[in-house]
């Protein structure tokens, strides 16, 4: 009888310690990565510059 109670707690033992090493301790989550900033949306285009009136009657300079 004393036998079969040593030879359990033997093997509860070693199931115990098997146990420990397959399942290791939760770790903690490392950080997470640092996103890319989004670049600022580009500025929107200026509004043309009103006409002059006395460039008005002029005809456009030609594109060289």
């Amino acid at each position: 009888m004393r036998t079969r109670t040593l030879l359990s707690i033997a093997v509860f033992a070693l199931l115990a310690a098997s146990s420990a090493v397959l399942v290791p301790a939760q770790q903690p989550a490392p950080p997470p990565a640092p996103q890319p900033a989004v670049p600022a949306a580009a500025p929107a285009p200026a509004a043309p510059a009103p006409v002059d009136a006395r460039l008005a009657d002029k005809p456009a300079a030609p594109e060289v």
